[in-house]
Protein backbone atom coordinates (compact mmCIF):
# COMPACT_ATOMS: atom_id res chain seq x y z
CA UNK A 1 0.00 0.00 0.00
CA UNK A 2 1.22 3.84 -1.06
CA UNK A 3 2.21 5.95 1.47
CA UNK A 4 -0.44 8.44 2.32
CA UNK A 5 1.50 11.15 1.04
CA UNK A 6 1.63 9.94 -2.14
CA UNK A 7 -2.33 9.99 -3.15
CA UNK A 8 -3.31 13.21 -4.78
CA UNK A 9 -5.05 15.74 -2.54
CA UNK A 10 -8.13 17.08 -3.12
CA UNK A 11 -10.61 19.78 -1.44
CA UNK A 12 -13.80 18.40 -2.27
CA UNK A 13 -15.65 15.48 -1.14
CA UNK A 14 -17.95 12.88 -3.18
CA UNK A 15 -20.93 10.31 -1.89
CA UNK A 16 -18.65 7.46 -2.50
CA UNK A 17 -15.37 8.68 -0.69
CA UNK A 18 -13.72 6.49 2.65
CA UNK A 19 -11.35 7.45 5.08
CA UNK A 20 -8.63 5.90 5.91
CA UNK A 21 -8.31 4.97 10.22
CA UNK A 22 -5.29 2.76 11.78
CA UNK A 23 -5.71 1.09 15.39
CA UNK A 24 -4.04 -0.90 17.68
CA UNK A 25 -7.25 -2.70 18.21
CA UNK A 26 -8.82 -3.03 14.84
CA UNK A 27 -6.14 -3.08 12.44
CA UNK A 28 -6.60 -0.53 9.35
CA UNK A 29 -9.95 0.05 8.20
CA UNK A 30 -12.08 2.49 6.31
CA UNK A 31 -15.26 4.32 7.51
CA UNK A 32 -17.11 6.18 4.48
CA UNK A 33 -17.65 10.25 4.64
CA UNK A 34 -21.28 9.87 5.07
CA UNK A 35 -20.16 8.37 8.49
CA UNK A 36 -17.46 10.18 9.86
CA UNK A 37 -19.07 13.81 10.75
CA UNK A 38 -21.50 11.57 13.70
CA UNK A 39 -17.90 9.57 14.50
CA UNK A 40 -16.56 13.29 14.70
CA UNK A 41 -19.47 14.23 16.97
CA UNK A 42 -19.54 10.98 18.87
CA UNK A 43 -15.57 11.73 19.81
CA UNK A 44 -15.74 15.37 20.92
CA UNK A 45 -15.38 16.07 24.23
CA UNK A 46 -18.35 17.05 26.71
CA UNK A 47 -19.73 20.01 27.03
CA UNK A 48 -17.58 20.10 30.61
CA UNK A 49 -14.68 20.48 28.85
CA UNK A 50 -15.27 23.69 26.87
CA UNK A 51 -14.37 27.03 28.63
CA UNK A 52 -17.32 28.97 29.82
CA UNK A 53 -17.45 32.58 28.79
CA UNK A 54 -18.46 35.67 31.18
CA UNK A 55 -20.01 37.44 28.61
CA UNK A 56 -21.53 37.08 24.86
CA UNK A 57 -21.85 39.36 22.26
CA UNK A 58 -23.90 39.81 18.79
CA UNK A 59 -21.25 38.36 16.41
CA UNK A 60 -20.44 35.37 19.07
CA UNK A 61 -21.90 31.80 18.61
CA UNK A 62 -23.76 29.39 21.40
CA UNK A 63 -23.64 25.70 20.74
CA UNK A 64 -26.83 23.78 20.80
CA UNK A 65 -28.15 20.52 19.90
CA UNK A 66 -31.37 19.30 18.58
CA UNK A 67 -34.10 17.20 19.71
CA UNK A 68 -32.58 14.93 16.73
CA UNK A 69 -29.29 15.38 18.19
CA UNK A 70 -27.71 17.15 15.61
CA UNK A 71 -24.61 19.32 17.25
CA UNK A 72 -24.89 22.95 15.42
CA UNK A 73 -24.39 26.71 16.15
CA UNK A 74 -26.86 29.81 16.05
CA UNK A 75 -24.92 33.32 16.84
CA UNK A 76 -26.34 35.25 19.85
CA UNK A 77 -28.20 38.08 17.24
CA UNK A 78 -30.24 35.03 15.81
CA UNK A 79 -31.13 33.53 19.37
CA UNK A 80 -32.15 37.15 20.32
CA UNK A 81 -34.56 37.53 17.57
CA UNK A 82 -36.29 33.68 17.66
CA UNK A 83 -36.36 34.12 21.59
CA UNK A 84 -38.22 37.78 20.32
CA UNK A 85 -40.26 35.78 17.62
CA UNK A 86 -41.70 33.29 20.50
CA UNK A 87 -42.70 36.08 22.91
CA UNK A 88 -44.66 38.09 20.63
CA UNK A 89 -46.50 34.87 19.43
CA UNK A 90 -47.34 34.04 23.28
CA UNK A 91 -48.74 37.52 23.76
CA UNK A 92 -50.50 37.96 20.59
Amino acid sequence: MARIDSYPATSTLADDDYFLVNGATNGTRRVSGANLSGEMQRLAPSLDAYEEMPTITGTDFILMCTAGGVVGKISFNALVESVRAALELEEG
